[in-house]
């Protein structure tokens, strides 16, 4: 009932979605709350990799896929493709990490609904430069591979 009720109460303030309601163990909880919620249920714990897809998509209308837990940028296509055959949406997120994992995840950008990639922003020593944000946008580095640049000031790295 108070999972229903806050719901109810960020809907009404705008919110968009709620991400892992309930610990992974009650996906019985998620599911209950998925029939009555104003607002769609998205995984994040429950949703470590494209195994966990098939057993969740009854209990949640989209996920949130992080890279770091997830393991690679092939992983994540997968994950993407497979909530796509259950219709759930998809967002990407991250952890607090450097712009490696950052300008990775962001390679998956175009195929999402949502990204939060923001980890890079909370570190002060971040030693890569890579994806920006530009007026609301992601702009990915240009170069080999994932085009990150390492910072090659060591006082910036300290």
């Amino acid at each position: 009932d108070t999972a229903l009720e806050m719901c109810k109460w960020l809907a009404d303030r705008n919110v968009e979605f709620v991400e892992q309601p309930f610990p992974a163990d009650q996906i019985g909880n998620t599911a209950e709350l998925r029939q009555n919620s104003p607002l769609p249920l998205y995984a994040d714990e429950n949703s470590l990799n494209s195994a966990d897809i098939p057993l969740i998509a009854h209990a949640f209308d989209g996920i949130n896929i992080k890279l770091m837990k997830c393991g690679s940028i092939e992983e994540g296509k997968r994950m993407i493709d497979l909530a796509r055959k259950h219709d759930m949406k998809i967002m990407l997120g991250c952890m607090v990490e450097s712009s490696i994992g950052i300008t990775a995840a962001a390679q998956l950008a175009g195929e999402v609904d949502a990204v939060d990639l923001d980890g890079n922003l909370l570190i002060d020593n971040d030693p890569y430069e890579g994806v920006k944000v530009k007026d609301g946008w992601l702009v990915l580095p240009e170069g080999h591979g994932l085009g990150l640049s390492l910072i090659s000031n060591e006082e910036d790295l300290l």
